[in-house]
Parts: C-alpha cells; sequence; structure tokens
C-alpha cells in the first residue's frame, strides 16, 4: 500500500494565496469600474450633442440618428456585459477566498 505523502499548507503558504486572489480581486473590480466608464461614455456623448444641437443638423435625417442611436446601444451592451464579467469573477474569487480561509482556524481569524 502506498502511502501519499498529503501535507497540510502551511499558514504562510496559504497567506500568499489569499494575497494573490485579493489582487486578482483589485483587478476585476478595475474591469467592473471600466464597465460602468463605458456605459456612461453614450449618456455623455448625447448631452453634449443635446447641448450643441444648433450647431449641427446630426437628427434631422433619420438614418444618422438611427446609426448615432444604435451605435450608441452597442455601447452600452458592451459596458453591461464587462461589468457582468467583472461581477461573475468578483465572485467566484470571494468563494475561493473562503474555501482558502476553512483549511486552517488561525488563517481565518486573521481575515476580517
Amino acid at each position: 500500500m502506498e502511502h501519499k505523502n498529503i501535507h497540510k499548507p502551511t499558514e504562510q503558504v496559504l497567506l500568499n494565496e489569499i494575497e494573490l486572489l485579493l489582487a486578482e480581486k483589485r483587478t476585476y473590480y478595475s474591469v467592473l469600474r471600466t464597465g460602468f466608464a463605458i456605459i456612461t461614455v453614450p449618456l455623455t456623448v448625447i448631452i453634449f450633442l443635446l447641448a450643441t444641437k444648433d450647431y449641427h443638423r446630426l437628427f434631422t435625417h433619420k438614418w444618422s440618428a438611427i446609426l448615432v442611436v444604435v451605435t450608441f446601444i452597442v455601447i452600452v451592451i458592451i459596458g453591461i456585459f464587462v461589468c457582468i464579467i467583472g461581477s461573475n469573477k468578483i465572485k467566484k474569487v470571494d468563494k475561493a477566498i473562503l474555501r482558502v480561509e476553512k483549511e486552517d482556524k488561525r488563517v481565518e481569524n486573521i481575515i476580517i
């Protein structure tokens, strides 16, 4: 019968894993923040276009107005998609952190 060398990871290894996971979580918060910024771009452009409507005739032609609106909708959908990806990744990292915390009682007490 073979004995597998199963050892429990040290506290330092677990803390390093948590540190890595928290770095990934910060990255995904940046992705989430980028998604929110992408969503707000069309709103900003619409406000600018409405404020300067006396200087251009963008919405007098039906096709140009449709093109602008469709472009804004696509940009908002992309922003929502980026936000969903960031949010899902953050949830996965949180689950991984909880799993690492449960491996050692002292590590669980260290993390707030």
